[in-house]
């Protein structure tokens, strides 16, 4: 074969080589759209409210997304090595003539017996990536929960405000009878007018808190505007008092998916602080392949080999010790973590509980007064301004109430996600 021919044959493959290896598409993402209206067409339940939070377009995407990468990350370690094509032309003349060609075909043996590190590595990178998404979607849980629960509070508080206007309207109309009648002065209209105006700029604000706590959520699973959201349920219930505090920590620690994934990360460093001590960063760069001197061929091989002369390695190998260090101290202070959270959970949890045993029987206690006041006015015992009197403080302790069941629902929230579980 002359040499021209040759060349040209063998610059054809290389180019078809690289053509192959440059194939590949752009796939550009396109994101479904905003949840239609309709999907707060019905009362939602706090699960429904989580699917929708988790299936909103961002959210999704995100997560999506970062699986996807971890996926594709893993892939690409766990890949062997690729060859190298080598192609060198000598001795070109002036007349297009080539004297020699040579075609090689190498590999890195470091590439090729390091492989197993960077293989294990990426496994527990992927396991690193996949512990820290269900630990967001969990955080992401907790969030909805929590904002579900407080919607319904705030609306709870606004109805209770409500109450205590007509109260308080009553409570000025009497006064103003009492007064025309010469029974009662003007003073007391005054204070009972003065009484009405606070009830009525609590009830404004509590009203605006529960609408701006509407918008907030509407927009947090993933509609594109405002949209009237009816909650089918109460606030979340307390949770049960634990048998076991200690049980509940164990517990913790064995399903926290942080835990997991700082776990994964040490490991994955662990296998870097192997592949950087491994002496198999200097093995050599092997190649062979046909040499053709004019027609005649021959067989070449070289041998490239880096020499540890100015650097054998060891400054990567400190700063890789310096980074598994940091992954451990990274496990230890998630565990101290998981810790803060069960027992701040708990605390949250006792002290809703004692708020809630101190409401209850305050509730009871108000509805009382309230009955036996209103018998008593029935009975000409007590005027009428002690019995709207009554009818507020029972009012008040009902806010109290609303207050107590949100604090317990909140910790029982914040328990469940302290403990690394998914709410059923």
């Amino acid at each position: 074969m002359p040499a021209d021919a040759a060349a040209a044959q063998l610059l054809s493959a290389l180019a078809l080589a690289l053509a192959f290896a440059g194939c590949g598409t752009v796939e550009e993402p396109h994101l479904p759209p905003p949840h239609p209206a309709d999907a707060a067409a019905h009362p939602l339940s706090h699960d429904d409210c989580v699917r929708l939070a988790i299936a909103s377009a961002p959210n999704a995407a995100a997560f999506t997304a970062r699986r996807l990468a971890a996926e594709a990350r893993l892939r690409a370690a766990s890949a062997w090595p690729n060859p190298t094509l080598g192609v060198s032309l000598e001795d070109m003349g002036l007349d297009r003539s080539i004297a020699q060609q040579t075609v090689t075909l190498g590999m890195s043996l470091s590439a090729l017996f390091t492989h197993g590190y960077r293989t294990a590595a990426a496994e527990h990178d992927h396991d690193a990536a996949v512990a820290v998404l269900e630990h967001e979607v969990q955080q992401l849980e907790l969030e909805v929960r929590s904002a579900y629960d407080e919607l319904v509070a705030a609306r709870e508080r606004a109805a209770l405000q409500a109450d205590a206007v007509a109260v308080a309207a009553r409570a000025v109309a009497a006064a103003r009878r009492f007064a025309a009648a010469g029974v009662g002065s003007p003073t007391a209209a005054d204070t009972a007018q003065a009484t009405l105006t606070e009830a009525e700029l609590d009830r404004t604000a509590a009203v605006a808190n529960a609408a701006r706590l509407a918008i907030a959520f509407a927009f947090a699973l993933g509609f594109a505007r405002p949209v009237e959201l009816q909650l089918g349920e109460p606030v979340t219930p307390a949770s049960a008092p634990p048998a076991d505090a200690d049980g509940l920590l164990r517990d913790a620690l064995a399903a926290r998916a942080d835990l997991r994934a700082a776990t994964a990360h040490y490991a994955a460093e662990l296998e870097r602080a192997h592949l950087a001590a491994s002496p198999a960063r200097f093995l050599p760069t092997i190649s062979a392949g046909p040499r053709f001197i004019g027609s005649s061929p021959f067989w070449v091989a070289n041998v490239d080999v880096e020499l540890p002369l100015f650097d054998a390695g060891g400054a990567a190998i400190d700063e890789q010790n310096a980074v598994l260090l940091q992954a451990a101290a990274d496990i230890r202070r998630t565990a101290q973590q998981v810790g803060v959270d069960v027992a701040l959970a708990l605390a949250d949890r006792t002290a809703a509980q004692q708020l809630g045993q101190q409401t209850g029987p305050l509730i009871d206690m108000r509805a009382s007064l309230l009955a036996r006041a209103e018998r008593q006015f029935a009975a000409g015992e007590i005027d009428y301004a002690g019995m709207l009197a009554a009818a507020s403080a029972s009012i008040a302790a009902r806010l109290h109430g609303v207050d107590a069941r949100l604090q317990a629902g909140l910790a029982a929230n914040r328990l469940q996600a302290a403990l690394g579980a998914r709410a059923q």
